[in-house]
């Protein structure tokens, strides 16, 4: 990402006369390395007692577990120690287990997402690291744990055929695993809180996700049938499924959108799954969280995620406890990132659009919040820019929610307008069944101190703003889609925000496709274009898929204009037919389908050097420099 990230302010540099907001200001220039450095903690979790806290941090450079008393954190003390020591792509993700100071993780080999599954008890020193699964090609899924039976958790291994995951159970003391259920149908499970498996599901041809009840045996020690329970549709398909069993486990709380383009949150008796209680209907965008009780299984509170995060209380008892959380910080929006499991300590963390995240502990007996780290602290105290939501109208009447950042001198009122027009990136996220969210982004930081206005949008097809505006996007790549960016951009320049010749489009995955898409069909609105990791092929890759999975969603369907991408784009690099500059760069698959082939270990690291330092050029003069004397060394 960072070659991107460079290589698009040096290009579009290039491509203007625009001089930027910063060049001639007091706002120091942020280093890359601040930016998108290690962070110096990230991913703490509390564990179930609340003794203690776990969390990511650098060991020589590199990403591991450590782990430190909680009561020494709040005294501010160093005693923190690592608990793992990897030295290659480092620690991912971890979870607490409920069996006291145990902590499980998965983590890949170079990239292969065969997930496997290690445990470690955090309370013996020297620290001791257990293998749960560790099979070559074969992938861990970690699918139940809870606090009624600490001992095991049960897991999903594919060991048996790749396309289905069996079920285990794994005693976290001894670490034996036993099979519980041999899987050749089913896609997910769904498990109450005594860990039993009460759901399956899989699709159909026509894309509907169908649900099967599972039927036991007298005894309860085996499953003897399974029994259709409730059909959804694909389009409701996303939205609608169920969440969670109340504590008798004779309930479901589901999440369903069947009826309401928002969705519901509703509670229904599990034999009865269309005849619920209506829990929370969502105002402004779909339910993006909800927070429960660690051992009762009531449904305290909601998210929304329109223009911020908001927390919206559905039980009494906590409602004073939030709204201490909202007033504790005018600026930051509070998160709960889970409990103790008697309920008395919190581990919350703030978000901010313009300062690192803040991990804090909320005793609720003396309502006293107190704070624990950040995730950044070199980003402390520097001028960062704001993120303003804005809504652009599509020209056929929706209604995009999008996020607008300004470099800081250029807004010294923090109005979300700049003083005069200024050079703009157009920032497409990913997915593209995802959206971009209020907070702090490094990239668009590094845009915004750099002199450049950043607008990120959540075209149609984006998550979390209703039923009716993710199906808008079937069939739109390249097609309503990228009208949606285009109306974004020309809303910016009627708003004096960007000049008209001076707009880049930048992008990952499916934004990456969103640049190529940009200067192919609308050379005259982008400047220049960067894109990562992404596919011009998508067209030809999808009808292959359709062609060997009939029931293929309806959202990975593309355009006419998606297909006619493609045929242009077979002819782009004709010298006559480039009027832009494109930079396209796959660093991360480069390294995986190539240097990693590499068997000489010397000769590997060779080339993985080779890829860092080109991966750190300043100018685009460095960059091929330095790619035309690596290119003769490969």
């Amino acid at each position: 990402m960072l070659i991107a990230i460079a290589l698009i302010s040096a290009i579009c540099a290039s491509l203007t006369t625009a001089t930027p907001a910063t060049a001639s200001s007091s706002t120091p220039l942020i280093p890359r390395t601040t930016l998108f450095g290690n962070p110096d903690i990230t991913h703490v979790r509390m564990s179930a007692d609340a003794k203690l806290i776990a969390y990511l941090a650098p060991y020589k450079n590199v990403l591991n577990l450590w782990v430190q008393p909680l009561d020494q954190v709040l005294k501010k003390e160093k005693t923190a120690k690592p608990v793992t020591f990897d030295q290659g792509r480092g620690i991912e993700d971890f979870e607490w287990t409920y069996l006291p100071g145990i902590i499980i993780y998965v983590q890949d080999k170079d990239g292969d997402e065969n997930w496997r599954l290690w445990k470690v008890n955090v309370t013996q020193e020297p620290f001791e690291v257990t293998v749960l699964s560790d099979t070559k090609g074969v992938q861990a899924n970690i699918e139940s744990k809870k606090p009624s039976h600490p001992e095991y958790i049960v897991i999903g291994l594919n060991d048996r055929d790749e396309r289905y995951h069996d079920l285990y159970t794994v005693d976290l003391k001894s670490g034996k695993k036993k099979k519980i259920f041999e899987n050749n149908h089913f896609g997910g499970f769904v498990f109450d809180n005594d860990m039993k498996i009460r759901l399956a599901f899989n699709e159909t041809d026509n894309a509907e996700t169908v649900y099967y009840k599972a039927i036991w045996s007298d005894k309860q020690d085996k499953i003897i049938a399974w029994e259709v329970y409730r059909n959804v549709s694909h389009e409701d398909s996303i939205y609608t499924y169920p969440r969670s069993f109340d504590k008798s486990n004779k309930n479901v709380y589901w999440l369903d959108a069947t009826k309401n383009d928002l969705g519901v949150l509703y509670i229904a008796p599990f034999d009865s799954p269309l005849n619920g209680t209506v829990l929370y209907t969502p105002q402004k965008s779909e339910i993006s969280d909800i927070f429960d009780h660690p051992t009762e299984y009531t449904v305290m509170a909601v998210y929304e995620n329109y223009l911020k995060l908001e927390i919206f209380p559905t039980n009494d008892t906590v409602r004073k406890d939030i709204k201490y959380l909202n007033a504790a910080s005018k600026d930051g929006q509070p998160d709960i990132v889970q409990t103790s499991l008697d309920f008395s300590k919190w581990l919350l963390v703030y978000h901010f659009d313009n300062k690192p995240l803040q991990y804090h502990l909320y005793d609720r007996a003396t309502k006293h919040i107190q704070f624990l780290f950040t995730t950044r602290k070199q980003m402390e105290g520097l001028k960062l820019s704001h993120m303003h939501g804005v809504e652009v109208k599509t020209r056929d009447g929706l209604t995009q929610l999008c996020y607008l950042s300004l470099p800081v001198e250029a807004d010294p009122h923090e109005t979300g307008r700049p003083l005069r027009p200024l050079p703009m990136v157009l920032s497409v996220h990913g997915g593209p069944w995802h959206r971009d969210e209020w907070g702090l982004k490094q990239a668009v930081q590094l845009f915004t101190n750099r002199g450049y206005a950043v607008l990120q949008c959540n075209y149609r097809g984006s998550t979390g703003f209703g039923r009716r505006f993710h199906i808008a996007g079937y069939g739109e790549w390249a097609g309503k889609m990228h009208n949606d960016l285009i109306d974004a951009v020309k809303w910016a320049i009627e708003q004096k925000i960007a000049i008209a010749n001076k707009v880049a489009i930048e992008g990952g995955s499916y934004g990456g496709y969103a640049a190529l898409v940009g200067l192919s069909f609308t050379p005259d609105v982008f400047a220049c274009a960067v894109t990562r990791e992404s596919e011009a092929e998508m067209s030809p890759v999808f009808a292959a898929l359709k062609e060997r999975h009939p029931n293929l969603r309806p959202k990975f369907y593309m355009s006419d204009c998606a297909d006619a991408f493609w045929n242009s784009w077979r002819a782009v690099f004709d010298v006559e037919g480039v009027t832009r500059l494109y930079c396209i760069w796959h660093v991360w698959r480069a390294w995986n389908a190539h240097i990693m082939k590499v068997v000489d270990d010397a000769r590997r690291s060779e080339l993985r050097e080779m890829l860092l330092k080109l991966t750190q050029a300043s100018t685009p003069h460095a960059f091929y420099s330095l790619y035309n004397t690596y290119a003769e060394v490969i």
